[in-house]
């Protein structure tokens, strides 16, 4: 078994494609470390943070992955070695997957389009992934909607809707589908009563009596050749981490 042609799924692109954290240096230790240097004479005290200091700065990340990125690799390796799958369960995300074609309505009703969902899986060398709408190409959109859980959570500015992890979604989308911008599009569904909490407020989850044109908030992404290549380095590092991490279980090693 190896991991060489192993595919990262859009939606969990944003996992792996975070900077790891340095283990060598921090920034403050390089400008102490340059400051010591500096100086005509050292105390003894000093030498011996200045060698610690050069002796750390030798050290660097075997993979450049963070924490996060590393234990998903690991969750990955662990289903094909011990052979079972997990699902994640929750009623924002139930509420999610229920309520999306309604948010794709919604959004055909404010935007005067006739969008359906799509439901074709694309994949490439490094990636795979099913956006939730795919527009002509003259068009040139890939839309993703996402279905807030309550108007407490819904983002009402661009700045609050804005996250790493979906935007990096988006890019892989763009890859796939061949589109050069993407939408988010967050949106005010009314909760399915069953989903509702006994200890929440139902006007939390009635969006009836929002306006149409409140009840959806956009954030619009461009293609970058930048992000694509950062993509395709995290993938590749991700395979090469999977390699180690499995051969380590398989060796008793780690």
């Amino acid at each position: 078994m190896n991991f060489d042609k192993m595919l990262i799924r859009c939606s969990s692109l944003g996992l792996v494609c975070g900077d790891g954290r340095s283990i060598g240096l921090t920034d403050k230790m390089q400008q102490e470390l340059k400051e010591l240097q500096a100086k005509d004479k050292l105390t003894d005290k000093q030498a011996q943070k200045v060698e610690e200091l050069m002796e750390r700065s030798k050290c660097k990340n075997e993979f450049s992955l963070s924490q996060t990125a590393m234990s998903y690799v690991q969750e990955l390796v662990d289903q094909k070695v011990f052979k079972y799958t997990t699902s994640l369960d929750s009623k924002e995300l139930d509420k999610g997957i229920l309520c999306e074609d309604e948010s794709i309505d919604l959004d055909n009703a404010i935007n005067f389009t006739n969008y359906k969902k799509n439901e074709v899986q694309m994949f490439n060398e490094y990636i795979s992934g099913t956006c939730d709408v795919l527009t002509p190409k003259d068009i040139n959109f890939v839309n993703e909607h996402k279905v807030s859980w309550s108007k407490k959570t819904f983002p009402k500015t661009k700045k609050d809707a804005y996250s790493f992890l979906y935007e990096v979604q988006q890019h892989g989308y763009m890859e796939l589908f061949d589109r050069d911008n993407a939408k988010l599009i967050y949106s005010l569904i009314n909760t399915p009563d069953h989903l509702i909490p006994a200890y929440e407020d139902i006007s939390l989850h009635i969006m009836d009596d929002v306006p149409l044109h409140l009840r959806q908030k956009t954030l619009t992404i461009e293609r970058s050749s930048f992000m694509w290549d950062k993509i395709k380095g995290k993938v590749l590092e991700c395979r090469r981490y999977a390699n180690w991490y499995y051969e380590g279980i398989i060796n008793d090693t780690i």
